[in-house]
C-alpha cells in the first residue's frame, strides 16, 4: 500500500490511530523520506596526538550507542543481530533503519514496528517493567516513601524482585559497557595536555562507573570546546516516555566555530540578568551564573543524539539543582542546523510562505531562535513545593513535562530576543525574521508526527498562535500569513502560561493545558499532505568515523 504522510481526520488520536494503519512503506521508501548528507571535517586543526585522542573518543561513542540500544528495549540486541546475520538487500536496508531509530520501531510514524516480529513498542522502554503502570507507581513510592529518592533519580533503572520494586543504580545495570567507555575516555585523556578536556573526560571516566556526575557535569560545562568537543552521558529524557524521568546516554564529538561562538557569547552573557527579571515577576530561584555556549561543527554521534530525530543544538545538564549552583552549557550544532535549513526548510518555507516573509528565512535568522530556545531551558523555576517538600518539576508532571518544557523553551527565547533588543544588541527587525523561521520550524515537526514531544510543542504553539489572530492559513493560495507583531505578543502570553503551569506543580492542570492545544486542525493535515515529496529528517554520514577506526584499530 502506499504511503500517505497523515490521515484525513480532526483529532489527534484518530490521526495516530489511523497513521498505524495507512503509514505502510517499505523500509526503501522510509530511506527515501531520509536526506543523507556527507560530513567530511577538516582535522588540519588537531595534532596527531589530539587526532588518537578522538579515535578513543569515537570508540567511547559507539559504546555509547550500545548502552542506548539497550535502554530502549532490551531485545535490540537480538533484533540487531538477526538482521546481520541476512545477506539480502531488504535485510540492508532495515538494518540501516534500525540504527537510523535506535531499533525496531518507527519514531518518524508512532513508533510502529517496522520488523514483523518486533511487536508494539513498551513505553519507557527498559528503564521500567513492561507491567509497570501509573497507579501501581504512586501507590509503591506511597507506601515506601524511603524509595522515592532512589526511584526518581533519572540514572537508575526499575526492576521487579519477587513482590518488590527495586532501584539499580546504571553503573550496575550497564557496568560492562562503561567499563569500556571510561578506558577509552583515560585513553583520550592521557594523549592530551593537562587542560580542561583531559581533565573532564578523566572525571566523566570516573563518574559513568560511580554513577555520580555532578563534579564531572561542572569540569564540562567549563569546556570550551578545544581542541574539540566531547559531550557524553547520560542526560535527556525523552526516551522514557512513560514518566519521563530516567536520562538515556548520548555522545557527540565536534569542532568549534571560533567565529560564530564568539558572537553568539555576547547574546548568551545577557542571560542571567534576563532570569533575574523573571524570577522577581514569578517567584522562583533564578539559575546560576555560567552560560557556556559553543558553536560546533560535528565530527561524530553516538546513543540517543544518533537515533530518530536528530537535534540541532542542547543545552545540559538538566539537572535544576546544579543549573542552580553551576548554570548550563548550551552547544549549536551548526551542522545539523545548516542541513535541516537548506534540504527541508527552505523548500517548505518557499511554499508556504509569502513573498514578504520569505525574505526574512535565512540561515542566520533561524540560528539565533535555536540559540535563545536553548538559553531560555537553563532559566526559569525548576522546583515546586509538592506535598510540604521541594521537588523538580519534571517529576510532578511527568510525561507531559517535556512537551511544556519545549513549548517555555520557545516562546521564552523570543521574550529573551526582545530583551536582547533592549539591551541594543539587536534590532527589532530581526525579531520578525526570527519568528518567520519559527513558524517553519513548527511545519516540519509536525510532518514528523503529532505524538512526539517537539511535534506537541509545536502543535500547542501553532494552535495559540492561530488563535491570538497571529497565524492564519489560506486555504486558497496555501499560504501562511505570519502577524510578527502579534506573534511575539502572543509568545509572551503563552510564556506566562507556561510558568504558571510548571510552578503550579498540579499534572491536572497540565494535561487539560496540553490536551486542549494540540488538537490537529485539518489545515495542518492538508499542509503535511502537500508537502508529501520533501524528506522529514536529515541524517549525516560521516567519514571521520572509519578514519577514527583505522587509526584506532592499529
Amino acid at each position: 500500500m502506499r504511503f500517505r504522510p497523515f490521515c484525513k481526520s480532526t483529532e489527534a488520536s484518530e490521526l495516530l490511530a489511523d497513521a498505524i494503519e495507512c503509514r505502510s512503506m517499505h523500509v526503501s521508501d522510509l530511506l527515501n523520506k531520509i536526506a543523507f548528507f556527507e560530513v567530511s571535517p577538516d582535522l588540519a586543526s588537531l595534532s596527531a596526538a589530539e587526532r588518537q585522542a578522538l579515535s578513543h573518543c569515537v570508540r567511547a561513542a559507539d559504546l555509547v550507542t550500545e548502552v542506548y540500544l539497550r535502554q530502549v528495549s532490551s531485545d535490540n540486541p537480538m533484533f540487531r543481530e538477526q538482521l546481520a546475520a541476512r545477506t539480502d538487500s531488504e535485510a540492508r536496508d532495515l538494518l540501516t533503519y534500525f540504527e537510523l531509530n535506535g531499533g525496531p520501531w518507527d519514531q518518524f510514524n508512532a513508533n510502529r514496528p517496522f520488523l514483523s516480529n518486533a511487536g508494539p513498542k513498551v513505553e519507557g522502554g527498559s528503564f521500567y517493567p513492561s507491567d509497570l503502570n501509573a497507579g501501581e507507581w504512586e501507590q509503591w513510592l506511597v507506601r515506601h516513601p524511603e524509595d522515592r529518592s532512589r526511584f526518581e533519580n533519572p540514572l537508575t533503572v526499575i526492576r521487579r524482585s519477587g513482590d518488590r520494586l527495586v532501584a539499580l543504580p546504571y553503573n550496575d545495570v550497564y557496568r560492562d559497557f562503561l567499563e569500556q567507555i571510561a578506558k577509552e575516555l583515560r585513553s583520550a585523556a592521557s594523549l592530551l595536555p593537562s587542560d580542561k578536556l583531559s581533565r573532564s573526560l578523566l572525571l566523566r571516566a570516573d563518574a559513568l562507573l560511580s554513577n555520580d556526575y555532578w563534579d564531572s557535569d561542572v569540569a564540562w560545562v567549563d569546556t570550551d570546546g578545544y581542541p574539540f568537543e566531547v559531550t557524553l552521558g547520560p542526560y535527556e529524557s525523552y526516551t522514557d516516555d512513560r514518566f519521563g524521568i530516567k536520562a538515556a546516554f548520548e555522545a557527540l564529538l565536534a569542532l568549534p566555530d571560533r567565529e560564530t561562538s564568539e558572537y553568539l557569547r555576547e547574546l548568551s552573557s545577557r542571560v542571567p540578568a534576563f532570569d533575574r527579571i523573571l524570577a522577581d515577576r514569578f517567584d522562583y530561584r533564578p539559575k546560576g551564573s555560567s552560560i557556556s555556549l559553543e558553536v560546533v561543527h560535528e565530527l561524530y554521534r553516538g546513543g540517543e543524539a544518533s537515533a530518530g530525530r536528530c537535534f540541532t543544538a542542547f543545552n545540559l545538564p538538566n539537572d535544576r539543582s546544579f543549573q542552580e549552583v553551576k548554570g548550563s552549557k548550551n552547544v549549536l550544532s551548526r551542522t545539523m542546523m545548516e542541513a535541516k535549513f537548506t534540504m527541508i526548510g527552505a523548500f517548505i518555507a518557499e511554499r508556504l510562505l509569502k513573498n514578504d516573509d520569505l525574505d526574512k528565512y535565512v540561515f542566520n535568522n533561524r540560528m539565533l531562535f535555536v540559540l535563545t530556545h536553548e538559553l531560555a531551558h537553563g532559566i526559569g523555576p525548576g522546583v515546586v513545593k509538592h506535598n510540604g517538600r521541594e521537588i523538580n518539576i519534571n517529576i510532578v508532571l511527568r510525561d507531559l513535562y517535556s512537551p511544556i518544557e519545549e513549548v517555555r523553551a520557545n516562546v521564552l527565547g523570543a521574550a529573551l530576543l526582545q530583551y536582547l533588543v533592549t539591551e541594543g544588541l539587536l534590532e527589532s527587525n530581526d525579531l520578525l525574521k526570527c519568528v518567520v523561521t519559527e513558524v517553519v520550524g513548527f511545519i516540519q515537526d509536525l510532518r514528523l508526527g503529532y505524538a512526539e514531544t517537539h511535534s506537541i510543542s509545536s502543535m500547542v504553539q501553532y494552535n495559540w498562535l492561530k488563535a491570538m489572530g497571529a497565524l492564519k492559513y489560506d486555504r486558497s493560495s496555501k499560504v501562511i500569513d505570519i502577524d510578527g507583531e502579534r506573534a511575539l505578543v502572543a509568545m509572551t502570553e503563552l510564556g506566562d502560561e507556561c510558568i504558571r503551569i510548571q510552578l503550579g506543580g498540579s499534572y491536572e492542570r497540565a494535561k487539560a493545558f496540553v490536551e486542549r492545544w494540540r488538537a490537529v486542525p485539518q489545515e495542518i493535515v492538508d499542509i503535511s499532505d502537500a508537502l508529501a515529496d520533501l524528506p522529514y529528517e536529515v541524517r549525516p554520514i560521516y567519514h571521520l568515523d572509519l578514519a577514527a577506526r583505522d587509526e584506532h584499530s592499529r
